[in-house]
C-alpha cells in the first residue's frame, strides 16, 4: 500500500526490452546455445477439467536482453548481483539524451561536455544517482546485429567481429567523472555495451566496475524524455551471478 501511495499521480515507463528466443546477448558472439528459450514441463490445461496448470523451464546465458553487470563480472574479488542492495538499485535517475549526435555519429561517445551540458539543463547531477546515456538504439534492439550492433555486411550465422561494431557508448573521460566527481552509483545505456563499439579494451567496464559501480545494458529508454527521474532496478536474485537479466522502471513526476 506505501508504494501505491507512493506512485500515485506519477508515470510510470518501462526500460525494459522484452525476451525472445531472438533476444541479443553478448555471449552469442562467443558461444552457441546461450539465448533464450524455454521448454514445457507440463501443461494439465484445456484437459476437460475447469483448470490446470502450466510450467516452463528456461534457459538462457545471465545477459540476456536488459541486464545489470555487477562489480564481479570483471573483477574476481568484487560484489556479485547478489550483493548489490535495495538501495543502490533505486534511485534518482538521469537520462542524458544525445540521440541526435548518435544518429549523425555511430561511434559517438558521450562526452563531459554533454554531461555539463546537463547540468546547466536540470541542475547538479546528483550524487548516488544513476546515470543513462540515451542514444536512440534502443528501437534497433529487435532489428539483429547489422542494425543494433552496427556490423556492416553481416548476414545470419556469421560471426561477428568484436572490431567490427559500431554503436555508441560513453567515453572514459565521462565515465570517470561521474565516478570521481559525482560519486554515481551506477550508469545505464540502450545499447549492447557501456562502452562504445570500437572499444575493445572496455575502458569504461575497468573504471565503473572497479569503483564497486554497476552497469546497465540493453536499456529501452525510448519513452523517457532528457532530464531527472527515479530508476528503479530490480535484477534476478541469483547467487554468485556476474551479470542478471533486470526488470528496469521509471518514474516520471
Amino acid at each position: 500500500r506505501a508504494a501505491g501511495v507512493a506512485l500515485t499521480g506519477k508515470r510510470l515507463v518501462d526500460c525494459t526490452q522484452m525476451i525472445t528466443p531472438e533476444t541479443f546477448t553478448f555471449a552469442s558472439c562467443f558461444f552457441q546455445g546461450v539465448k533464450f528459450s524455454s521448454e514445457a514441463i507440463f501443461d494439465t490445461r484445456g484437459t476437460g477439467v475447469p483448470s490446470g496448470s502450466f510450467k516452463q523451464k528456461f534457459s538462457m546465458a545471465c545477459d540476456v536482453g536488459t541486464h545489470i553487470d555487477s562489480p564481479g563480472h570483471w573483477f574476481k574479488d568484487k560484489r556479485c548481483i547478489e550483493c548489490l542492495t535495495l538501495p543502490e538499485l533505486v534511485g534518482e535517475g538521469v537520462i542524458v539524451d544525445v540521440s541526435a549526435e548518435c544518429a549523425a555519429d555511430r561511434d559517438y561517445r558521450l562526452t563531459l561536455e554533454d554531461l555539463r551540458g546537463w547540468e546547466e539543463r536540470h541542475g547538479p547531477v546528483p550524487r548516488q544517482a544513476i546515470v543513462c546515456m540515451k542514444t536512440g538504439w534502443g528501437r534497433r534492439f529487435h532489428e539483429g546485429p547489422a542494425s543494433y550492433l552496427g556490423v556492416d555486411g553481416y548476414e545470419e550465422g556469421d560471426e561477428i567481429p568484436m572490431d567490427g561494431m559500431h554503436f555508441p557508448g560513453f567515453s572514459f573521460e565521462a565515465a570517470a567523472w561521474l565516478v570521481e566527481e559525482r560519486d554515481v552509483k551506477g550508469i545505464g545505456i540502450d545499447t549492447g555495451s557501456l562502452d562504445q563499439g570500437q572499444d575493445g579494451s572496455y575502458p569504461v567496464h575497468v573504471k565503473v566496475l572497479g569503483s564497486d559501480r554497476f552497469q546497465i545494458e540493453n536499456m529501452n529508454l525510448e519513452e523517457l524524455p532528457d532530464g531527472p527521474c527515479t530508476l528503479v532496478c530490480m535484477p534476478l536474485f541469483v547467487q554468485g551471478a556476474p551479470e542478471s537479466e533486470t526488470r528496469v522502471m521509471a518514474v516520471l513526476n
